[in-house]
């Protein structure tokens, strides 16, 4: 920490978390004593730097990397290019790969240690995936019988990121080149096998977020130089393309198919942004990607190849967002759509690193499907983000029942009209940081004319004229979006420094065409009649009003501000700028984790606990039969299922082993076939009358366990702990854990009173001064957050599930957890939820193996969980729709075990706190928080250059990354655009407290009506062709292949057995594993879908073909009428 450049205030802070979590590791130290557990001291190290992590993680595959020199020499590559530049892990591959650190026992060994330490330097060694995400390299033959290289990914390389997964193809290419390899050559067949198995990927196994074309597929491969390969993940094969004499496999490989979705086409663009700047300089000639940059762009452009590349298009819709959506979530804006999302620029203190922010009003009239937390699914300038609400931009325009138009101010306002609205005219503002541009290597898009922007125009006139006088107050531009002021001042300001008029007072006339707005100067001179076509251009630029007696009626601003419109000596500038379409992604999380069961510890029930995995059950059965570990009592000479003998109370056991074949024991694994584990039935009554003698009260009724431990060693959880979870209801997870999972959403500042913070209790923190550096004595005052400090989830809709009320049972359970079994006193002690405030957590992202120490400062009414955007990149995560799950940390400390990790690949090391670090070292986090901008306004020359569509680093605007290795890096972090309460707008989508799937899209439809800038029969369709008809057509052909199951028992069987009940049970009712039902559900729902005037004939002819084929299957109920609603409820 001495090394960390930071405040004094800082230091301090850092200091106390640190002591705050030496202090709770002491504590699981000295009870991990007790013998209980399979280890005997915390299983979770307290973390080091990167160099030795990166040296930790590979040495544990490759162990003369241990003491080598990597940590020095790492050093002395980051002091040459930078901490965490790539070409770090470029050199640091090649030298492995040739040997000049260690020794390995051949060359091919050697280039395979060397590149995948380079992946795990690019991962901060933070991940499992350069052990278990790119798992081999290997030499194969080219046609001419020379090497090249194979690069063998599995389904964990999503745990490295997707751009971290893209660089390990550079660090191989540049290895490549240095030990002089020759390239991949694939063969047509090869390239068609590629595209046929991420096809067969995306719609068998799992769908991703992009969807390569088969054109995109062929350019990637054909240019790699060298060979994406792996081992299969899947059961399933690939559906052509087999057999070829290259390819080990035809089972579909995830690894494979994940590099050709989530990686290249998806980072390819910031891959080269690094390649363009040093590429060359490492020969790597990699120019093919840039040509593929703007191949994808053409493609979901839906252009042709012909078409030129001027600016004048370089602006293209993309489609690729919405070319398959989910029934029930609604399509918000289509692509570059007028009256759609209006992009603004700007970040406010929720937003950045991946999340954006809307009006809180417009969440209103939106029927309450977008929530704070809400992931969209986006078409630029990435593929997704999580949303927050930001009341200083535009709310939305809308058009009522009565003919109407209204631009409603308040949320109250809002909520009391949503029920009339018939039209949303305008989504009003989504404001979106220039960073987001910048991490995704995006062009600026032109900005809609705003308030600021044109105070920057109206302040450089100013200072241009200096003898043109103004009334404005002195302070008026001390603040990024401007005061407000009058029609009258903002003419007179137009006119005298030749400025655009301020967009406060300019409708949308960019939504009018020439001819058109000549017609509404028309209408505006004659009786304004309601019922007249031409009010549809007074709806098309804004402009609010009502109507009475078939007659227009606006206010007296309105009509001076529409005569401003046609005005000649009056400048304007375009004020809707760029619409950015949207979709609804995944509603907004935070609830317990759950593992299938919802089991309370990991003890072993087998089908003794029957259906439910009771403990209970299994107690009153007297045993369990399932794979308990061989471990041998030394003092009683009794067998044990636990480190820490059941029947005498000794520690003084040994782990045995079994040769499963010859059934021989042994003290160590001796054969190949060793396991330290057997099944056998194990006797409960001594255990759980042990148990319940020493359990004072009540004991639970439904104590869950596992139906089976999947450990290497099958190790058990004490029984005891089972019991108090139960007590608690609290559930575990695979490592012996309880987690918190919640979406992810950045804050850089809060007020007390948002999050439930005593000022007593603020100073204690450390919180003693607002960001205007005067002392915290109201809790409005804004504040700065610290860098590891987390805000968790309290929103009333989650009731039992809020955080504040599952982190006391945790504290509970862990107190009584202390006291019971390990014989110390309770820690917590915790009585209401201000006690949990200042406590110690665990955040831990999934697909990653090290966690970052947090302190809880609150709760907000939202669910989410808040924190600093570098707390969250310190867990290689963003914030465009990411969870991450929180643990309370002596939780984690005590129960935590590597030894409960399921033994199979992912399992071994993913998702689990291997490590953790206490202090947060922006050097030591994902790079991709670095473009977060922390200025408190914008230049003049940014907006100009967004309408030119520059990159975002040809201008420049303040971001994290300047910053690293200064105080400012913890501190002082800007943003342009206030927000009054960061609970305001919606707390809970409507789509998860929506009952069913009808309602849920039956919601979905009507906005699709409303909003302007959306197609109801585009949707309709869109439903059919990436939901509807995939659910239908693929439950079809599993009922031509399905089991059938013992309803009794659950007992599998391919075929019904002859005997006519189950052979294992003897129950005489053995079912189908798939209905008619299921098959069927929604077949009623698509059949209403194409009617909706506009869907095409094709789909039409489609979708009743297959009704014919499901009617020729299970007949035709040519007497049952029922409801939409009826039958999906069916």
């Amino acid at each position: 920490m001495s090394n960390i450049v930071a405040a004094k205030h800082i230091k301090e802070y850092f200091s106390t978390l640190k002591s705050k979590t030496l202090e709770l590791h002491a504590i699981a130290n000295k009870a991990r004593k007790v013998g209980i557990d399979p280890q005997t001291k915390c299983d979770i190290p307290i973390a080091v730097s990167v160099a030795e992590r990166v040296e930790a993680i590979m040495g544990s595959i490759s162990p003369n990397l241990i003491g080598s020199g990597i940590v020095e020499r790492i050093g002395e590559l980051e002091t040459q290019y930078g901490f965490g530049d790539w070409r770090v892990a470029l050199v640091l591959a090649d030298e492995l790969s040739s040997e000049k650190l260690c020794k390995f026992e051949d060359k091919i060994t050697a280039i395979n240690i060397g590149i995948r330490t380079g992946f795990a330097y690019i991962t901060q060694g933070v991940v499992s995936a350069p052990l278990e995400g790119l798992i081999n390299v290997k030499f194969k033959k080219r046609k001419d019988g020379k090497n090249y290289l194979a690069l063998f990914y599995a389904g964990p390389i999503r745990g490295g990121g997707a751009t971290a997964s893209a660089v390990t193809t550079i660090i191989a290419d540049y290895v490549r080149i240095k030990q002089g390899i020759e390239k991949y050559d694939p063969t047509e067949q090869e390239i068609k096998r590629m595209y046929t198995e991420v096809m067969d990927y995306y719609e068998r196994v799992e769908r991703k977020q992009y969807k390569p074309t088969e054109q995109e597929i062929k350019h990637i491969i054909s240019n790699l130089t060298i060979e994406l390969d792996g081992d299969p993940t899947s059961e399933l094969t690939v559906s052509n393309y087999k057999g070829l004499p290259r390819i080990e496999t035809d089972r579909i490989r995830g690894g494979v198919a994940l590099m050709l979705t989530d990686a290249l086409p998806l980072k390819g663009a910031k891959v080269m942004k690094k390649l363009n700047e040093w590429g060359e300089e490492f020969g790597l000639n990699w120019q093919w990607l840039n040509d593929y940059q703007d191949m994808k762009r053409k493609i979901h452009a839906k252009t042709s190849e012909t078409e030129s590349e001027s600016d004048d298009n370089k602006l293209k819709p993309n489609y690729s967002y919405i070319a398959e959506i989910v029934a029930g979530r609604p399509v918000l804006t289509h692509p570059l759509r007028h009256g759609g999302f209006r992009q603004r620029y700007g970040r406010s203190r929720l937003t950045g690193h991946g999340s954006w922010a809307i009006s809180p009003i417009t969440m209103q009239v939106l029927n309450n499907y977008l929530a704070v937390g809400t992931q969209l699914r986006v078409e630029r300038p990435g593929k997704s983000t999580s949303l927050t609400s930001c009341d200083s931009i535009e709310g939305p325009i809308v058009k009522l029942k009565d003919g109407s138009v209204h631009k409603p101010k308040t949320e109250q306002e809002a909520k009391e009209i949503t029920k009339d609205i018939i039209e949303i005219l305008y989504l009003g503002d989504i404001l979106i940081s220039p960073g987001e541009f910048t991490e995704n290597g995006h062009f600026l898009i032109p900005a809609g004319y705003c308030p600021e922007w044109w105070a920057l125009e109206l302040k450089k006139a100013i200072n241009n004229n200096p003898k043109i006088t103004h009334n404005l107050p002195k302070d008026f531009f001390n603040t990024f979006l401007p005061p407000e002021i009058n029609l009258e001042t903002a003419i007179k300001l137009s006119k005298d420094f030749n400025i655009a008029l301020h967009p406060e007072f300019t409708f949308y006339m960019d939504a009018l065409n020439k001819k058109e707005k000549i017609q509404l100067q028309n209408y505006l001179k004659s009786e304004m009649l309601a019922d007249s076509t031409n009010k549809r251009f007074l709806e098309l630029i804004g402009c609010p009003h009502k109507t009475k007696d078939n007659k227009i009626i606006l206010t007296r601003l309105n009509q001076n501000i529409l005569a401003t419109q046609f005005r000649t000596d009056i400048k304007f500038r375009n004020k809707f700028g760029t619409s950015i379409g949207a979709r609804m992604g995944r509603p907004e999380k935070a609830k317990m984790r759950d593992m299938k069961g919802s089991p309370n510890f990991l003890f072993p029930v087998g089908n003794e606990g029957g259906r439910l995995r009771s403990f209970n059950e299994a107690i009153k059965v007297g045993h369990v039969t399932a794979d308990f570990p061989i471990i041998k009592c030394l003092d009683c000479n009794k067998s044990t299922i636990f480190q820490k003998c059941e029947h005498c109370n000794s520690d003084n056991t040994k782990q045995k082993y079994i040769d499963y074949k010859t059934k021989k024991k042994y003290d160590s694994p001796e054969t190949p076939s060793c396991v330290p584990y057997e099944r056998k039935k194990y006797e409960l009554p001594e255990l759980s009358k042990k148990i319940k003698k020493d359990w004072d009260g009540p004991f639970p009724k439904l104590i869950k366990g596992v139906r089976a431990t999947m450990n290497k060693f099958r190790y058990v959880e004490h029984p005891t702990k089972g019991l108090l979870r139960a007590k608690h209801s609290l559930r575990v997870n695979k490592d012996g854990t309880i987690r918190y999972d919640a979406t992810e959403l950045g804050t850089t500042h809060f007020t007390p009173n948002e999050i439930g913070l005593s000022i007593k209790k603020a100073h204690k923190l450390g919180y003693k001064k607002d960001i205007h550096d005067q002392p915290l004595i109201e809790t409005t005052q804004l504040v700065e957050i610290f860098p590891q400090d987390i805000i968790l989830p309290n929103e009333k809709f989650l009731g039992i599930e809020s955080a504040s009320a599952v982190f006391k049972r945790i504290a509970d359970f862990v107190d009584e957890e202390l006291v019971n079994i390990y014989g110390l006193p309770a820690f917590y002690n915790i009585a209401t939820t201000e006690d949990l405030i200042g406590q110690v957590i665990i955040g831990l992202a999934p697909h990653t193996s090290a966690g970052i120490t947090g302190r809880i400062i609150g709760f907000s009414n939202i669910s989410a969980v808040l924190a600093h955007p570098m707390w969250h990149a310190a867990q290689r995560r963003d914030l465009d729709g990411e969870e991450t799950a929180i643990i309370l940390m002596l939780d984690a400390f005590l129960n935590f075990s590597r030894d409960f990790l399921p033994d199979r690949r992912g399992a071994r090391s993913m998702d689990a706190p291997l490590v953790i670090s206490t202090i947060l070292n922006p050097k030591e986090v994902d790079d991709e928080v670095y473009d977060l901008n922390i200025t408190w306004k914008y230049s003049l020359e940014f907006y100009e250059a967004t309408l030119e569509m520059k990159y975002p680093w040809d201008v420049k605007v303040k971001s994290l990354g300047e910053v690293i290795d200064q105080e400012e890096q913890y501190q002082n972090h800007g943003f342009t655009h206030t927000t009054s309460d960061m609970n305001a707008g919606v707390n809970v989508s409507a789509y998860k407290y929506l009952p069913t799937m009808v309602e849920k899209m039956e919601g979905q439809l009507d906005l699709a009506d409303k909003i302007r800038a959306v197609d109801l029969h585009k949707v309709g369709e869109l439903i059919i062709n990436g939901h509807f008809i995939r659910d239908l057509k693929g439950n079809m052909r599993k009922f031509t292949m399905q089991r059938f199951r013992c309803v009794a028992c659950n007992e599998k069987y391919r075929r019904p057995p002859l005997a006519g009940i189950c052979t294992k049970c003897k129950k005489p009712k053995v079912i189908y594993t798939i209905s008619e039902g299921s098959i069927k559900k929604y077949l009623e729902p698509t059949l209403k879908l194409i009617e909706i005037e506009g869907t095409s004939e094709y789909l039409r002819e489609t979708v009743n073909l297959f009704n014919s084929r499901i009617e020729s299957v299970f007949g035709k109920d040519a007497t049952k009428q029922i409801s939409l609603g009826g039958f999906i409820n069916e």
